[in-house]
Formats: structure tokens, C-alpha cells, sequence
């Protein structure tokens, strides 16, 4: 009898649990149904209209995290594009810069070129890792690599790994504080 009485009880305690939370949110969904709510996602370097070069970072002249030293003395702008050659698959990325110190050289170990789905997630590169010097400047464009990108692809979101400029004012490497971008393909 007690037997009995226990695996009522189970069965009791697992149908409820399942059927609560239904009706729970069946009763949230109807208050809800006359008020509009709005839901922000955020989504990291999300712009309104479309953008053919988006900032990736910045490198500063001194590596300390004082705002006050950097805001004074300066950082390099780092920008990334990519670009498609006419209507192929044939797409390479590039480096902007712009800021108070010359830079001649750069270096990166990997530039990851994704589509951004999570459920069809695809890696149109890697890129991998490179010197390419340029001309001391305090700004400029250099191509960093080439990749394959279906035309019907419109955007890839760049992931830079170890990326860093040769200062010629300081005499040194010096890396760049990163972040990835959406970058729409021109």
C-alpha cells in the first residue's frame, strides 16, 4: 500500500512539474499581448548602415593602461577592409592606419575571416601569420592576404590574432589592443 502510494505520489509531482511552467508562460504571454516590449541584443560594433572598414583597435604609444597617458600622447587607429575582385570569389583584406607614430613594418600570426552564423559557421581563411613591411608613415593601407569568399556573402566579421606594428619612433614592436568587426565586403 505504501508502494502504491509513493509512485502516486512521484507520478503526481512529475506531471506537475512539466505542465507548471507552460501555463506559467501561457498566462506571461497573454498580459504581454496588448503592451509592445522591446528586446536589445547587443551585438558588438554594430553600425546602422553598412560599413566597408571597420575599426579592429588601436595601438598605443605607451603600453600602460593609464586613459590619461594614452588620450595625451596619442594611439594609432586600426582599421580593416575587405575588398572583392569584381563578381568572383576573390576577396583580400587590408590594413588602415592612422594616428601620431610612424609604423614600417607589420605583423600578424592569424586573421580569421568568418561569416558570422552559428549554425552554418564557416572560416573563409585563416590567414595565416605574416611581416609585411611598408613605408614609415603615420598612415597608410597595406594588404594583408588574400581569400576565397562566395559572392552571395555581403559580410564577414575579421578576428585578428597577435597583430602588431613596428614603431619607428620607439624603435620596437608594439601590440595592438584588438577587437573583432563586422565588415561589409566592397
Amino acid at each position: 500500500m505504501k508502494k502504491k502510494i509513493f509512485n502516486f505520489f512521484i507520478i503526481f509531482i512529475l506531471v506537475f512539474s512539466i505542465f507548471t511552467p507552460v501555463s506559467a508562460n501561457t498566462e506571461t504571454l497573454e498580459k504581454n499581448k496588448n503592451s509592445k516590449e522591446i528586446i536589445i541584443i547587443p551585438i558588438e560594433n554594430y553600425q546602422d548602415k553598412e560599413s566597408f572598414e571597420i575599426e579592429i583597435g588601436n595601438i598605443s604609444n605607451y603600453n600602460n593602461n593609464n586613459e590619461l597617458s594614452r588620450s595625451r600622447y596619442g594611439k594609432t587607429i586600426l582599421k580593416a577592409s575587405v575588398s572583392r575582385s569584381g563578381k568572383t570569389d576573390n576577396c583580400e583584406v587590408y590594413l588602415h592606419w592612422n594616428g601620431p607614430d610612424r609604423y614600417n613594418a607589420w605583423s600578424f600570426s592569424r586573421i580569421d575571416v568568418e561569416n558570422g552564423s552559428f549554425l552554418h559557421y564557416k572560416n573563409f581563411g585563416p590567414i595565416y601569420g605574416k611581416t609585411i613591411e611598408t613605408d614609415g608613415s603615420t598612415m597608410g593601407s597595406v594588404k594583408l592576404g588574400a581569400v576565397s569568399i562566395p559572392y552571395t556573402q555581403k559580410n564577414v566579421i575579421l578576428r585578428f590574432s597577435n597583430l602588431k606594428g613596428y614603431n619607428m619612433n620607439r624603435g620596437y614592436w608594439l601590440s595592438a589592443d584588438l577587437h573583432p568587426g563586422l565588415v561589409g565586403i566592397k
